[in-house]
């Protein structure tokens, strides 16, 4: 089962810390004993792979929710730019309204859509501008709340018309927040009048299409699935049950990092083992089992020491 691998995964991964430890232990405990002296170069590569193998659970995980819960994802764009053609091309039928009057999008409509494995919880908003219309602003609030609560945006311009204030405020604005950003320059059938180099400093994802003729969804779908590092995910791979699971993870992961750079900063073994032993404890919290018993049972099973 899911379950039966994600525990042979996780102790596999605590068996790495606990021969890290093992030896550390081994060596501070018995300074008469000759034993060979820890080289740093070994511990750091040991930690390095462990902080691999930790980060590929944590990353699979991340993507298996991913794919089970969907994206929240926000089309942002001034008006006129092709916000709801962009929509209706990924829903597959008419849901948003299309006229050739700038700016029908006042309220904020939610559709999901399917894009290859993902499903994108689709928001389409009003652009973002100053305005003293009452119902406009009200649109924008609206449309900056969402932004915020987005995993993904999509921001849409038109490739036939230059960038102006507007579009640049959009930008950073969402720079500001930190999202992940595809760039999609819409109406490519039309003369491209905008400098991509503008853009690539907002996104490594700027992809053109035109939505109007259902072209370029699937370089969309390439760059949806490569920024949110869902390209290579195998259906197999471990999903944590629950919340407390995850965050053992990424303790362990925290504790880890800190090791190496406590090790890279040239602290003492003493202080990079007790990193890495809370390390160790977090992980074992999901086993059920104690680091310092671990540990024991590892020195003895693996030095002639104490006898």
């Amino acid at each position: 089962t899911k379950e039966g691998r994600l525990f042979r995964l996780i102790s596999d991964m605590s068996r790495k810390f606990i021969t890290i430890l093992g030896e550390l232990a081994a060596w501070v405990d018995y300074p008469e004993e000759d034993l060979p002296e820890i080289s740093e170069d070994n511990l750091r590569e040991s930690l390095k792979n462990a902080l691999a193998g930790l980060d590929k659970i944590i990353a699979d995980h991340d993507s298996g929710m991913i794919l089970k819960n969907g994206v929240d994802t926000v089309i942002a764009g001034k008006p006129n730019v092709g916000k709801s053609t962009l929509m209706n091309m990924l829903l597959g039928y008419d849901r948003s309204i299309v006229t050739n009057v700038a700016g029908t999008t006042r309220d904020v409509i939610e559709e999901s859509a399917k894009l290859g494995e993902l499903i994108l919880k689709l928001s389409d908003t009003a652009g973002i501008h100053e305005t003293d219309d009452e119902v406009e602003r009200i649109g924008v609030e609206i449309a900056k709340k969402k932004l915020k609560n987005a995993m993904l945006v999509i921001e849409v311009f038109d490739i036939s018309r230059k960038l102006d204030e507007e579009d640049l405020e959009l930008l950073e604005y969402v720079k500001k927040l930190g999202k992940k950003v595809i760039i999609v320059l819409n109406k490519s059938d039309l003369e491209n009048v905008v400098e991509r180099s503008q853009l690539e400093k907002y996104s490594d994802y700027v992809i053109e299409i035109s939505a109007k003729l259902d072209e370029g969804r699937e370089e969309l779908q390439k760059a949806t699935e490569k920024l949110l590092g869902i390209g290579g995910y195998d259906a197999d791979s471990t999903i944590f049950a629950n919340e407390r699971q995850i965050a053992c993870a990424e303790r362990a992961r925290k504790y880890l990092a800190m090791a190496l750079e406590s090790l890279d900063m040239g602290e003492t073994l003493d202080a990079v083992t007790v990193m890495i032993d809370n390390g160790a404890n977090a992980l074992l919290e999901l086993t059920g089992e104690k680091a310092t018993e671990a540990v024991v049972d590892e020195v003895f099973s693996k030095f002639c020491v104490g006898k």
